[in-house]
């Protein structure tokens, strides 16, 4: 979703926090190449999940930890490197379909129709969802068994 919002408001670059308020923790989320050389010149996080989340640790204010560090890269003089090995995408903003209030939920919940992002090629691909209901089956098929740390 945070490729197809990037690619709609034709934005150079997009992050999102996810911030654990309990245990002042914040990862972020890096959809492409550009985000992960810009987030390690501003924050030099460890990066996993394949270049995917970079670990923040304690930074979790927007105002203060976020904003002025990325600010602070960009005006001294970041650009996007020109060797990223990631041409552009071949998928048309119109193409995306359309972001919609289901009707149905109560809570107001958004889902995006309409979008090639739901062809039969993409439904083939494991989502994180995907995964963690067949790692939760496969850990219902095995018989407890003594974990050693």
């Amino acid at each position: 979703e945070m490729v197809a919002c990037k690619k709609e408001k034709n934005l150079q670059c997009i992050f999102l926090a996810v911030v654990n308020i309990v245990k002042l923790h914040s990862n972020l989320l890096l959809c492409g190449p550009t985000e992960h050389a810009l987030a390690s010149k501003a924050f030099g996080g460890n990066v996993t999940m394949d270049g995917a989340l970079m670990d923040l640790g304690g930074r979790v204010s927007r105002k203060k930890d976020y904003i002025p560090t990325v600010t602070s890269v960009i005006k001294g003089g970041w650009s996007k490197p020109s060797n990223l090995g990631r041409g552009l995408s071949m998928v048309d903003v119109s193409q995306l379909g359309k972001l919609e209030v289901d009707p149905n939920d109560p809570h107001g919940n958004v889902t995006r129709v309409g979008s090639v992002l739901d062809s039969p090629e993409m439904k083939g691909m494991k989502t994180c969802e995907t995964a963690e209901k067949e790692s939760e089956e496969k850990k219902d098929d095995v018989e407890d068994e003594p974990l050693t740390i």
